[in-house]
């Protein structure tokens, strides 16, 4: 028997692969958003008022 598998190392290991790549995810998905919000107050920003 393998002493890796016998001691749940592989398993342990593709864990964190897994919890690695999900931290990506994340990050991916906080910066998109991030990126939508300042497109959206750009847009609703103006150099003037609305009225005067």
């Amino acid at each position: 028997m393998d002493v890796y598998t016998h001691l749940g190392l592989d398993d342990a290991k593709d864990e964190i692969i897994r919890l690695k790549e999900l931290e990506d995810a994340r990050k991916e998905i906080n910066n998109i958003e991030r990126d939508t919000m300042r497109s959206m107050e750009s847009q609703f920003s103006t150099s003037k008022p609305l009225h005067q």
